[in-house]
């Protein structure tokens, strides 16, 4: 097997970009036979557990499979043909909660680099110019960087447009003349208001990620990690919505939701890097820095892009030059990798903190899937969650069910508890509380 590790990445992340792209090209055929670890980690002189780690990467997303006794298999998947990018483009008030379970707040963000870096830019003037309406170009750079380094994601900052929060989405929709836009059951809602002239429809889901749309629309999808549900989804069903878009001439909106926080740091496969053509992303930095920026981008297809500029190229851009310019440096002079590390971190050790301490209550059952600002725990007995959750927010406590994000209301005792507004000093007594409060419901 021809691979050659430079040792610019984890060895095992490596490995893993290089039998990921062995399958993708057909190198590797469906069904075929994988080399044995052992005899992999001899060939490529490492280590059997970066073989083992590699593998179980690409089993976890569904490359590849195994066969008791028999070893590792390539699985079966869709045939796609990816067609590269043109490179040259045209260019209220808040109730005060005693503990908050909620996702919408990170309160952790270490503001002391940022800080200087404002202060910087401050001093050198820039910021008192007007800013392309598609964005800064220093920070479209650095957005593309980033993403090749962190992501395997390879774009040109031509097809990056920088806007505020979900807004620069709705001047995309509106390019569109695609009548149905489907969004994931449960799920994240939030777009439907901004989607007025479309007709909003509701697709279920399975293990392996949202089911395929029956007829031409906009899927609207968080394909890395599934809110609420955390599925994460299969590189089998990724390639089965690419394959839809094409034939169906449809648009999927690729929701990188969560994707800085993942666990193992792996590249998983974005929905992008199998099609720039009818993948539109989008990735807020609110939800990794702090709710106040208001800043998030959109990478569209080439045709797209064309179309936004002929018919936006008059508006102004949503987002101050300044916080623009700053967001650049902190991002290209790796603040902004340091500050998710970081946060990652702190929030692997609160989630198993909030692990242990909910397996002190026999009412609560801690489900382990990987959703990476939130738990999902069952409460071990039937209930009516929408009234729990009601009399729960009217004693201080903001926490979410599932069924909260579905939009049929089918009955789960499932709670959503996230752990970005609770710091670790707090968990043992929220939990606590948490506790009291429900049994005092019953």
């Amino acid at each position: 097997m021809d691979i050659v590790l430079k040792g610019e990445k984890p060895l095992y992340i490596e490995l893993y970009i290089e039998l990921e792209k062995m399958i993708n090209d057909g190198i590797l055929k469906p069904n075929c036979k994988m080399p044995s670890k052992r005899q992999l980690s001899i060939d490529l002189n490492i280590s059997l557990n970066t073989v083992i780690n590699s593998y179980e990467m690409l089993k976890d997303e569904g490359y590849i499979y195994t066969i008791e006794k028999k070893g590792y298999f390539v699985t079966k998947q869709p045939s796609l043909s990816k067609k590269p990018l043109n490179k040259e483009i045209l260019v209220d008030d808040e109730i005060k909660y005693k503990y908050d379970f909620t996702t919408k707040n990170i309160r952790d963000f270490d503001n002391k680099s940022w800080n200087k870096i404002v202060k910087e830019v401050l001093l050198d003037n820039n910021y008192l110019n007007k800013s392309p309406f598609l964005g800064e170009k220093e920070l479209k750079v650095a957005i593309k960087e980033h993403l090749k380094n962190n992501r395997s994601i390879d774009v040109n900052e031509s097809n990056i447009i920088i806007t505020s929060g979900m807004e620069g989405l709705n001047k995309v929709l509106n390019l569109l003349d695609i009548k149905n836009i489907y969004l994931e059951n449960p799920g994240y809602h939030k777009i439907k208001d901004i989607s007025l002239e479309k007709e909003i429809k509701y697709i279920d889901l399975d293990e392996k990620g949202v089911l395929i749309p029956d007829s031409k629309g906009i899927l609207y999808t968080t394909s890395f990690n599934q809110f609420p549900t955390g599925i994460k989804m299969t590189i089998d069903r990724k390639k089965e919505l690419i394959s839809y878009a094409i034939n169906t001439n449809s648009y999927i909106i690729e929701d990188d939701f969560d994707t800085e926080f993942r666990i193992n740091s792996s590249p998983v496969t974005p929905l992008l890097k199998l099609d720039y053509n009818h993948v539109i992303f989008f990735s807020s930095f609110s939800t990794t820095m702090f709710p106040g920026l208001r800043i998030s981008y959109i990478i569209l297809p080439n045709e797209l892009m064309n179309k936004y500029i002929s018919k936006y190229k008059n508006d102004s851009n949503p987002v101050s030059s300044l916080i623009q310019l700053s967001l650049a440096k902190y991002i290209s002079q790796g603040e902004y990798a340091r500050s998710c590390n970081k946060l990652k971190k702190l929030y692997l050790q609160r989630r198993q903190a909030l692990i242990n301490e909910l397996k002190k209550y026999d009412i609560f059952k801690p489900l382990e899937k990987k959703n990476y600002i939130s738990l999902l725990v069952k409460i071990n007995t039937k209930i009516d969650i929408n009234k729990l959750t009601n009399y729960l927010k009217e004693n201080g406590i903001n926490i979410n069910s599932i069924m909260d994000y579905d939009i049929n209301k089918k009955y789960s005792n499932t709670l959503v508890l996230g752990y970005t507004n609770i710091s670790e000093d707090e968990i043992k007594d929220s939990i606590e509380y948490l506790y009291l409060k429900i049994k005092e419901y019953k």
